[in-house]
């Protein structure tokens, strides 16, 4: 390897492509574990609970998660044909994990209200453009219905992942600790 290949890299010289790197794969690293824990959270908290949901939530949310599974193959690239092929799969997951997104939203809710966790309109804001600049999503082209919903939806995943990020740091869950498994304890 020479320096023209760095440069190739937009990087000086062999040293600071080396440097980039490591770089990347920390910060990788650093990604997948912060995901990683989030998961045993959420699996934590999602587990031991049974109680009733509200149906029209659940309905609701049942459109999204078909939505956004549509969505996501199309933005790593899989073409509509397969999409439309895989649409019986799609179909069956969307009751089981529009349950768990509305089980886990209710959950957060009452566990941020008592850690006084708050989110700041900014918050959202800053979620909304990550969003539009995701999905492409043009606030004008919606209706209000549409744009009301999409606020409040913004505004709980907004606070999940503030909730979580808290709970990662501390590795706590409403003042319980996290053991290895990820479960409280």
């Amino acid at each position: 390897m020479t320096t023209r290949f760095a440069k190739k890299y937009d990087a000086e010289n062999l040293t600071k492509l080396r440097e980039g790197v490591q770089r990347d794969l920390e910060n990788e690293l650093k990604y997948s574990q912060a995901r990683a824990v989030r998961g045993q959270i959420i699996h934590a908290l999602l587990t031991p609970r049974i109680f009733d949901l509200p149906e029209t939530a659940v309905a609701h949310e049942t459109r999204n998660v078909g939505y956004d599974i549509v969505r996501e193959n199309n933005q790593r690239g899989v073409a509509r044909d397969l999409i439309e092929k895989q649409k019986d799969e799609i179909y069956s997951a969307r009751p089981r994990s529009a349950k768990e997104r509305v089980k886990l939203s209710f959950l957060i809710q009452r566990i941020a209200e008592k850690e006084s966790i708050q989110v700041s309109q900014d918050e959202v804001f800053e979620r909304a453009q990550s969003l539009a600049r995701r999905t492409r999503f043009h606030w004008r082209n919606s209706s209000r219905t549409c744009r009301t919903q999409r606020v409040v939806e913004l505004y709980d995943k907004s606070r999940t992942k503030k909730c979580s990020r808290s709970w990662s740091k501390k590795r706590q869950i409403g003042g319980k600790f996290l053991r290895p498994s990820g479960k409280p304890g």
